[in-house]
């Protein structure tokens, strides 16, 4: 499977260490060249969140905007041509990636946001301090019950907090973890369909990570006869998985034990492609 998505380098751009140094005059260079690819990600990424992004929204298009200038800097510092010779393309992954994640982190905080609020209010409006009487207690005393009101306060908003924050990654987990087991089932099916060869073309580019030109040196062929025994191999594959009910890559946050998928332990990786045409 090669579905759509960032590059395994685009991932990597998010933590770059040196991500706060100047840019270089060749990164702004690449940078200015590939700024044209913003503003079409923010138009799908806000297409795809209509309720979520908009002017009155909790994000706007300049919010995407400013995100995917500061995330094509980085890509610019991040970009190896040796392993990509078509920077706009890692750009573009790497913009709408950054964006995606900013919007999953605001939805995510927004949740934990609701639940602290609405353990506030419970929390007030439980609260009963009849016995407090302004001419009898000093202001210690009063300092003293103001503490102990805040104390409850902030530990009834924690509490809701983290139990929310714990109910979101349960479930997510659950989900992707049910999906990505059937998925993997779904793609060992599918190459018991496939000849030797084709398998052994599939483990050294997805397993591997080989590029193309270099696995069809591997298996002693030319490096066209490997790019059309791919792409037939592919098009049979989702063919496949499509007629399984496997309609997408699955992410999974945490990958479960399902043992091994070709001839060892390791999981299919994304062909990001490189060095030569693909």
């Amino acid at each position: 499977m090669n579905p759509e998505g960032p590059h395994d380098e685009a991932v990597a751009v998010l933590d770059d260490p040196a991500g706060d140094r100047p840019a270089t005059v060749s990164e702004l260079k690449l940078a200015r060249d590939a700024a044209h690819v913003i503003k079409p990600c923010a138009r799908r990424v806000a297409k795809m969140f209509p309720r979520l992004i908009r002017d009155n929204g909790l994000f706007t298009m300049g919010d995407l905007l400013a995100i995917g200038h500061v995330a094509i800097l980085r890509a610019a510092r991040a970009y190896d041509e040796k392993k990509s010779n078509d920077f706009v393309a890692f750009a573009r992954y790497v913009v709408r990636y950054r964006m995606l994640d900013a919007i999953q982190d605001l939805l995510f905080e927004e949740r934990v946001k609701r639940a602290a609020a609405k353990a506030e209010d419970s929390y007030g409006a439980s609260f009963a301090d009849r016995d407090y009487n302004v001419m009898k207690h000093d202001e210690a005393e009063t300092r003293r019950r103001y503490r102990a009101f805040a104390n409850g306060l902030f530990a009834a908003m924690f509490v809701s907090s983290v139990e929310e924050s714990e109910q979101c990654l349960d479930a997510a987990e659950v989900d992707v973890r049910r999906e990505y087991v059937s998925a993997l089932d779904a793609l060992r099916r599918a190459l018991s369909c496939f000849t030797d060869a084709d398998r052994r073309l599939l483990v050294l580019v997805y397993r591997d990570g080989l590029l193309l030109d270099e696995a069809s040196v591997e298996l002693g062929i030319g490096y066209s006869t490997a790019r059309a025994r791919h792409t037939r191999v592919l098009k049979v594959l989702l063919e496949l998985l499509q007629a399984q009910g496997t309609l997408r890559a699955p992410r999974p946050l945490v990958v479960p034990d399902v043992g091994d998928v070709f001839s060892s332990g390791a999981l299919p990786q994304n062909d990001t492609g490189a060095g030569g045409p693909q």
